[in-house]
């Protein structure tokens, strides 16, 4: 008697169940190979979210699944998708009531603005069907900080000064209460100093259980420390003169920039943290040439330009939501976060020009998988330290944006990218005056699998108090115009859902303002118009 069965002979529901285990590549092709199967992903809303949450480069971190069907999540991606797609921004909310701010962060659609003694919280999810708006507010001790969060882990990181001033202090808190966060081993002390808060330049980013902080003084000696904020062990100690910012990558690794020395280009070095090589030694390099007794992998090198000088080189963080040793927060949070080797690594150069008397910024930006192979390259041989020239890694993979001297900030979330540039737009007055100059914000998304939009010629007609899109590489978004009159936006910030303009009064003295949209989705807004327009017939 045979008993083998044939897949074919299995429930809809069992077969949907065994395609689920395949990859992004083998599900497309399963699509063709019988009508059965076929049927099967026609009729499955499992299979659907599965193929479009890889295309969108996303992944699903939410525990709730028996609280939400698969359905309403597939909806909900969907709803994403268009609305990024078709750039179909909320008007402005404008905050301008923040003359005390000290510092802001943005991850994924939660914002939070800190002031002496207190971080203002908001939610600015989408305006697609989702979780709603709100914000709170946590209180604490420290008056001049910076902060950071992981929406994922519940967690909102203060660091500042003691009482004292003798040390830069960190406190671990919950997000969403304000509480001392249960996972942390109480406050951490990085390094200490008698150094002003204000004289120090901080970059901090969080990596499941481990805390990045780069801590600079103003004699320009940096200090890197990686702490396990979970049990408070010192992993990593690190004292470079020439270190300029980091990022964690996949992996256990960590990436530095590395600013140019008298026989070097600029350069990234990526090190292991998983080894005991860092473990309980203080690493000191006074100078770049001394970066051969950092222990490293490998290290990527820029073009050479004898005729530009490197001033600085800056890589901005990726999000790592892989290994967070807290279980995922629900219910307040957006459940979509951008995949680990996905995302794309932003590095920013300014370049001093022997030609011209302006310091020029050029943005590399590389896909974060191609940075990955070239490292599981450099680990497959016995030479190690694998020296990646730029040849082999970046004329190829890497996409070089020059955004001119008029370019003020960039950000990164997930595959996109948005920088903020200042247009001049009207008739002369003089050579140096124009009528109108207006901020833009440019965004580019590397998702091999986006809907790619037409380019239309140049910004759209000017919009007061309104934010216009047009589409270019998806889009190019006007900021607010008309707010008090002459509001100069200098910094973006880029959300899952949402974007953040930004005007830094600390300098000046003045009030800080931001704008804050949201995405819609344009399928619900069309909705509600045919919806309004019906009741307004009924009306009539």
């Amino acid at each position: 008697m045979n008993s083998a069965v044939c897949i074919l002979d299995l429930p809809s529901e069992v077969l949907a169940l065994i395609l689920y285990k395949l990859n992004l590549e083998s599900l497309i092709y399963s699509k063709h190979v019988c009508r059965r199967f076929w049927n099967t992903f026609k009729n499955s809303a499992l299979l659907q979210y599965r193929i479009e949450l890889e295309e969108a480069c996303l992944q699903d971190d939410s525990s709730d699944y028996e609280s939400t069907s698969v359905r309403s999540r597939l909806e909900k991606l969907r709803a994403h998708c268009r609305a990024w797609s078709t750039l179909s921004w909320s008007e402005p909310e404008v905050i301008d009531d923040c003359s005390d701010a000290v510092c802001w962060a943005l991850v994924s659609n939660v914002f939070c603005i800190g002031r002496p003694g207190a971080v203002v919280c908001r939610n600015i999810g989408p305006s697609i069907p989702s979780m709603g708006r709100r914000t709170w507010t946590i209180e604490h001790w420290m008056r001049e900080y910076d902060l950071t969060i992981d929406p994922m882990q519940d967690l909102l990181v203060v660091m500042g000064n003691s009482d004292d001033g003798s040390s830069v202090q960190i406190i671990f808190l919950e997000l969403s209460s304000g509480v001392p966060h249960p996972a942390a081993n109480g406050i951490i002390s990085v390094h200490e100093t008698s150094i002003g808060l204000a004289e120090r330049r901080y970059m901090v980013q969080i990596d499941g259980s481990r805390l990045g902080i780069l801590l600079e003084g103003i004699d320009a000696t940096t200090f890197f420390n990686v702490w396990e904020w979970t049990s408070g062990h010192l992993e990593c100690d690190l004292e470079l003169s020439f270190l300029q910012s980091f990022s964690f990558l996949p992996g256990d690794l960590v990436l530095f920039a590395i600013a140019p020395g008298k026989a070097e280009v600029t350069q990234l070095i990526v090190c292991d943290l998983s080894t005991d090589t860092y473990l309980g030694r203080k690493i000191v390099l006074n100078t770049s040439d001394d970066i051969g007794h950092l222990p490293h992998i490998c290290k990527f090198r820029f073009y050479e330009n004898e005729e530009d000088k490197t001033m600085l080189v800056r890589v901005h963080p990726t999000l790592l939501p892989s290994q967070c040793p807290v279980p995922p927060s629900t219910g307040d949070y957006p459940s979509f976060w951008p995949k680990a080797k996905a995302q794309v690594l932003s590095i920013t150069l300014l370049l001093e020009s022997a030609r011209s008397r302006y310091e020029v910024p050029v943005i590399i930006l590389i896909p974060l998988f191609e940075i990955m192979r070239h490292i599981d390259r450099a680990r497959s041989t016995s030479l190690l330290p694998l020296d990646i020239r730029w040849d082999e890694w970046g004329s190829s993979s890497a996409h070089k944006e020059s955004v001119g001297r008029y370019f003020y900030s960039e950000s990164t979330h997930g595959t996109r990218f948005a920088y903020l540039y200042r247009l001049a737009v009207g008739m002369k007055v003089n050579p140096r005056d124009f009528i109108k100059r207006r901020e833009f914000v440019s965004i580019i998304d590397f998702n091999p699998h986006a809907p790619r939009c037409t380019d239309t010629s140049g910004p759209q007609e000017e919009l007061k108090g309104k934010w216009s899109s047009t589409p270019h590489r998806p889009g190019t978004t006007e900021a607010p115009q008309g707010f008090k009159g002459s509001i100069r936006w200098e910094k973006v910030l880029l959300g899952s859902d949402s974007m953040v303009a930004i005007y830094d009064g600390r300098e000046d003295g003045i009030e800080t303002v931001f704008a804050i949209v949201t995405l819609q989705d344009p399928a619900a807004t069309e909705s509600d118009t045919m919806s309004d327009k019906y009741t307004q017939g009924l009306e009539d």
